[in-house]
């Protein structure tokens, strides 16, 4: 007859690491040891001789004998728990092992054929403090009790090649049970074995540990429930290893679906979750102690409830590190649909993949402790909810190194990453694809956030609102990135920059598309911007203002290109309404449908050194008047020139083509070429030159990082400023060029030194 209908198999999740077969807890077996073999399946204490011998008997003779004891079984079958009293606690109910002058192992014929059957009276062992225990090839079943309903084990417990099945910790004085399975103060050694079916009304449905050591290599844990907190596993003081063991579909109405750990040390290597849920914590729930999770996977688990579907780590005083693990599919109702974290968390060479929850669609990062993310990929992940962060939503500080975020997703701001704390994040050498979000298609910074975007790369990412790349608001700090081939359904296509301070610093802004204004960069009405070192080209503002900038309060850029952009109406380079300084910048071959193809002023500009070149505005052809094809004015603005370079731009043909105020004023500080200066509303002074070519050539790349209009030989440009007068419009010495190659003695007018 078959008893037993579930075997013990050797888990292949991660073959290459060997199997170690019985843990730290085995004890040798001297060459003394008595052995008895278990010839009857009545649960009797009956002497062991030629008439035979029952289990309890043989235990009863192996406590009673120094040293080690093995016991056997000549048959297969069905041992049963019968006895329900006796004078001596060992004479009835569970099988007590006592003897502590050495170890007791008994020894089945395979976890299929012989099984201890607690019959629902006790549970099948108690293990007495002192005491030694190694069962191997066999089956623990059908145990209730209140405290450890399969074994309890004071001593030391090695459990090889067994099955622990159907054992319940029932209420008991109104009190919940704990450890369906096992409960452990001692040291507990499980290996090559199977948990499933356990319960428990308390805590750990398969496992409970409370101060004890456990060791678990190449187990199972399937269907086990806690009531209350760790399906599988609860440990509390401790610590507990967990190599190379399969979680499937184990269940904690609290929390820790597979794993809850508290108060202790928990590591894990070579170990899958999957299917595992919990009210929070759907695989693992950490307290204070910590955990380690190296070379591992989390796969459909999930929180109904609370956050942290694979993994939740609750306590601030704790650090959480996961080397090497791959995350997907898991779902949270709430916060992390990974990982949630109120712990250190360190997450270096992993997976995140098609994660969901309502914030952090893969993590979320809670105020009390940094953040630290490494060589890892983060894809298809989904914040369902308003607040945001696709893949992460962070509240606190930290770096993100070496990491490619592709595909997420959120319904509100940061589909990659949103930093909404006050602290400081370093973004380095990331890449952003294909991320979509209601605001920051790549990253959303909070505004009390700091933010460091270094060496990265934005693409393909889109906002429904602002900020195609990113939306940063704060303080943020842009280096040697590049944002290409983002989309905003609002503004900034590229990067949309809110209330705050803002530097970027040699940046690729190109081919961004917003569907109202700033197609590459649109800053806020309390935005502080400086732009070093940048080309800003290819960008659309489709239906409004600012192909390459829409700037709104205060804006610098220096040393840069603007080219090829394109506005729907006013400002196809650059359109600003409150405050513009540029320096050593070419503006050249951008294009408005209205007013102002390269530079579109609405308040106060100052421009030094700077070049306006093959720029066209009216593309529309509503104006027979000027519209500026290089510069427009609005009648309140005021700009201020210095050895500016304004040529070749069309209107449309008015003869006004480079520069047109209308009633706005235009003040030069000398050395300016402007050849069609009708309507610009201009006089001559100090060595300027109107109604003159300057004689570029095409923009190209002429050396730098940014292409600019080369002068010719010829060109009126050349030596055109006195030594003392290479000077800003605030009176500073300008010593290089856009490119950064040196004006020395006489210098050129506009962003190009021959």
């Amino acid at each position: 007859m078959m008893l037993i209908n579930h075997t013990v198999s050797r888990l292949s999740l991660f073959v290459v690491i060997p199997i170690l077969l019985l843990g730290s807890f085995i004890f040798a077996q001297g060459v003394s040891a008595a052995t008895y073999e278990v010839t009857m399946y009545q649960d009797q204490l009956w002497p062991c001789n030629l008439n035979g011998c029952t289990l309890r008997s043989a235990i009863r003779e192996a406590n009673a004998n120094p040293g080690d004891d093995i016991i056997t079984f000549k048959h297969d079958g069905l041992y049963r728990v019968l006895l329900t009293s006796g004078a001596t606690d060992e004479e009835y109910k569970d099988f007590d092992i006592t003897d502590t002058t050495g170890s007791l192992r008994i020894v089945g014929n395979g976890s299929r054929n012989v099984a201890i059957d607690a019959s629902y009276l006790d549970r099948a062992f108690e293990v007495h403090p002192g005491a030694s225990l190694i069962l191997q090839d066999m089956t623990i079943q059908n145990g209730r009790t209140e405290f450890g309903a399969g074994v309890l084990n004071n001593g030391d417990l090695v459990l090889d090649s067994v099955v622990v099945a159907r054992n319940m910790a029932m209420w008991s004085a109104g009190v919940p049970g704990v450890g369906g399975g096992v409960a452990n103060t001692g040291n507990l050694s499980v290996s090559n074995s199977m948990f499933e079916y356990n319960s428990a009304y308390g805590d750990g449905g398969a496992i409970f540990n409370n101060g004890g050591v456990v060791d678990i290599v190449a187990s199972q844990f399937e269907f086990n429930n806690a009531s209350d907190d760790g399906g599988a596993i609860r440990g509390d003081f401790g610590s507990i290893t967990i190599t190379q063991t399969d979680f499937t579909s184990n269940n904690a109405t609290g929390s820790g679906g597979a794993v809850y750990n508290e108060d202790a040390t928990l590591d894990v290597a070579y170990s899958g979750f999957r299917m595992n849920s919990a009210g929070g914590g759907g695989g693992l729930r950490v307290g204070r102690g910590g955990v380690d999770v190296r070379d591992s996977f989390f796969q459909d688990n999930v929180s109904r409830l609370g956050s942290g579907a694979a993994i939740t780590l609750m306590s601030s005083s704790s650090v959480g590190n996961f080397e090497r693990v791959y995350f997907d599919r898991n779902i949270s109702v709430a916060k992390g649909g990974a990982i949630f974290s109120a712990a250190e968390l360190n997450i270096d060479n992993s997976v995140f993949a098609h994660n969901e929850s309502l914030n952090g669609g893969a993590i979320y990062q809670d105020i009390f402790n940094q953040m630290q993310v490494f060589n890892s990929e983060f894809r298809d992940n989904v914040a369902a909810g308003p607040i945001g962060g696709g893949a992460i939503s962070s509240a606190s500080t930290g770096s993100i190194r070496d990491t490619m975020f592709k595909g997420n997703q959120s319904v509100g701001p940061g589909g990659g990453i949103l930093l909404a704390g006050s602290g400081r994040t370093v973004l380095e050498r990331l890449v952003f694809d294909a991320n979509r979000s209601r605001g920051g298609g790549g990253v959303q910074s909070g505004a009390y956030s700091s933010v460091r975007i270094v060496d990265s790369v934005f693409v393909g990412n889109s906002a429904t609102s602002s900020g195609g790349g990113a939306a940063l608001s704060g303080l943020s700090e842009v280096e040697n990135s590049d944002f290409s081939g983002n989309v905003s359904g609002y503004y900034g296509g590229g990067l949309a920059l809110g209330n705050g301070t803002h530097s970027l610093s040699d940046v690729t802004i190109g081919g961004n598309i917003a569907a109202v204004s700033g197609g590459g960069v649109s800053t806020s009405s309390l935005a502080y911007v400086t732009i070093d070192t940048a080309a800003i080209f290819g960008n659309n503002a489709v239906s409004n203002y600012g192909g390459g900038v829409y700037n709104k309060n205060e804006l610098s850029i220096t040393n840069s290109e603007i080219s090829h952009n394109a506005s729907g109406q006013f400002g196809g380079g650059v359109h600003s309404d409150v405050q513009l300084v540029a320096l050593n910048t070419t503006i050249s071959g951008n294009t408005a449908g209205k007013l102002g193809g390269g530079i579109y002023n609405g308040s106060n500009a100052t421009l030094s050194f700077v070049t306006i070149a093959e720029n066209e505005s009216n593309l529309l052809g509503i104006y027979s008047g000027g519209s500026g094809g290089g510069y427009f004015g609005h009648r309140t603005s005021n700009v201020d020139l210095k050895a500016v370079v304004m040529d070749q731009n069309r209107d449309g043909g008015t003869g006004m083509a480079d520069c047109y105020a209308s009633s706005g004023v235009v003040n030069t500080l000398g050395y300016s070429i402007i050849n069609e200066y009708a309507g610009c509303n201009v006089s001559v002074v100090n060595g300027d030159l109107f109604g003159v070519s300057a004689n570029m050539k095409s923009l190209g790349h002429n050396g730098g990082p940014t292409k600019t209009h080369a002068l010719r030989r010829s060109s009126a440009a050349v030596d055109m400023i006195p030594a003392a007068d290479c000077t800003d419009v605030s009176g500073v010495v300008v010593t290089a060029d856009q490119r950064s190659f040196g004006r020395f003695g006489v210098c050129d007018a506009g962003a190009f030194e021959l």
